[in-house]
């Protein structure tokens, strides 16, 4: 007896119909069964040191796993896109976004913040804001109870004023005449308005509010670059909290010799590096890129045996002039991936980009200058892990020629696609002049604030501090405007 067949198609048009959706069909129920992999991760802490106990799951639900002894795991039915979350109780909450299979993926997890710990200037109850003719709350206060937009037209004492008080829970955002971009301080801030603010004698109005609930926080790191001091075992107490708490090295180290980066790394408890490099200066090309194990950071770990690093990525320093289409593939596929390096710990866990401000806005931000977007820089902005945009603290916090637009359209780009790594790059520019310098950590601080109302910021970014040639003090990290003092201050936001 003949069978009948198990499905029957009709002739013609229909038919194809028919069979494209039957394809189809097929093809939605099996396609997760076949994408589906068991995703193979270890994870370590910023000196190395395997982490476990830590419980690792699909955000989107499922199976939770933890990490062994070592710090390995494996969770099954994993996908191509995922979110995994790590929690772990002396670390940070993580996050990881699956990108593909690839063997065992190293996953770095971070100290949590200790919390603020400078004193507070709390104002005296039943009010909201204090101020105070004289440095160190003295002279006769003018007080404020309620909430509001206040201008010193109305109250012209607080021209002159030169410290305040808040209370617990609340912020205050200072403008002078012409300002868009506020000047934040918060209670547990230094609030003394004298001859060295940006805002003596120039305030023009002012908001009081509730402080809004602290976000995400991003990673802190130092570059290497003018901090050859930081090598002398003689100065460690100088900065024994920075050291302990910095969660990664930017390593920049033009100036030092291999003796003071290792003096440094001997220093410091963290292992994870980015490491910068000129990928196209003057029209350089991949015969001009020096290959892991000859690299400078791989070369200190030869010499310096002691030394082991935690390669999270290779930043590569872009003019959008001679950017080419392929030019990110080329480097994972040379950095990331190169069979050639026998030593794989030499190899790199990711390709970021580091751009200037003015190549990566709309034209609707800065006019005038070359921007990268409709050409091949573009495709390296966006096949990047991460983007770096290397822009000064005081032209970000009063986006003077539109460099603080930029930044946050960068940021904004950046986070179209999960997982990926957005650096502040904040200099300390050899130009600046002395009395600005206590100016420029007023910027970083109102930098970070605006960053953090905004909401922007996520746990695996960055803000990195470089001291271009040396010119910031760096010690001790207890004194006011110094570099450490201001990496202090940011480690220690909660």
């Amino acid at each position: 007896m003949t069978r009948p067949p198990m499905f029957r198609f009709r002739s013609g048009f229909s038919g194809i119909l028919s069979m494209f959706g039957l394809c189809l069909a097929l093809y939605l129920v099996r396609a997760p069964a076949l994408s589906a992999f068991e995703f193979h991760g270890r994870l370590l802490d910023k000196s190395g040191k395997a982490i476990s106990g830590a419980e690792v799951s699909r955000a989107a639900g499922g199976n939770t796993v933890t990490s062994a002894t070592d710090g390995r795991f494996r969770l099954a039915a994993v996908s191509s896109g995922d979110t995994l979350r790590i929690t772990h109780p002396a670390f940070r909450p993580w996050t990881y976004s699956v990108d593909k299979p690839d063997g065992e993926v190293r996953i770095i997890l971070y100290d949590k913040r200790r919390g603020k710990i400078f004193r507070s200037h709390t104002a005296p109850a039943g009010s909201l804001l204090v101020w105070y003719p004289r440095p160190d709350f003295q002279g006769t206060p003018l007080a404020f109870s309620k909430p509001g937009t206040f201008s010193a037209t109305d109250y012209p004492a607080i021209r002159q004023a030169l410290s305040l008080r808040l209370a617990a829970g609340y912020r205050v955002r200072l403008f002078r005449d012409n300002d868009t971009e506020p000047y934040i301080i918060k209670p547990e801030d230094d609030s003394d308005l004298g001859d060295d603010h940006v805002f003596a004698g120039r305030l023009a109005r002012f908001v009081l509010e509730k402080a809004p609930p602290p976000g995400p926080r991003p990673r802190i790191f130092m570059a290497l670059h003018g901090c050859k001091v930081l090598a002398d075992p003689a100065n460690a107490a100088a900065w024994a909290g920075v050291r302990q708490d910095l969660d990664g090295i930017w390593f920049n180290a033009a100036g030092l010799s291999g003796e003071q980066m290792a003096g440094i790394f001997r220093q410091v408890r963290t292992r994870v590096i980015i490491k910068e490099f000129d990928a196209n200066a003057k029209q350089a090309r991949k015969a001009d890129w020096q290959p892991p194990g000859v690299i400078w950071d791989s070369r200190l770990e030869t010499r310096y045996p002691d030394i082991h690093l935690i390669r999270e990525a290779i930043c590569a320093y872009h003019n959008p002039k001679w950017c080419y289409a392929n030019e990110i593939p080329d480097l994972r596929a040379f950095y990331v991936h190169n069979p050639a390096i026998k030593n794989k710990a030499f190899l790199y866990d990711r390709v970021y980009t580091l751009w200037q401000p003015y190549w990566v806005a709309p034209k609707a931000y800065i006019k005038g200058r070359e921007v990268l977007w409709n050409t091949p820089a573009e495709q390296v902005f966006r096949q990047a892990d991460g983007v770096g945009v290397e822009c000064n603290p005081g032209l970000f916090a009063h986006n003077i020629v539109g460099h603080g637009a930029a930044v946050r359209y960068a940021l904004a780009r950046t986070h179209d696609r999960p997982g990926r790594t957005f650096v502040w790059f904040v200099p300390v520019n050899t130009k600046t002049s002395g009395e600005a310098l206590p100016r420029w950590f007023q910027m970083v601080k109102n930098g970070y604030y605006l960053l953090e109302a905004e909401g922007v910021i996520q746990p695996q970014d960055v803000i990195m501090i470089i001291n271009y040639g040396g010119r910031l003090k760096i010690l001790p990290e207890t004194e006011p405007a110094t570099l450490t003092n201001a990496l202090r201050w940011l480690l220690h936001q909660p």
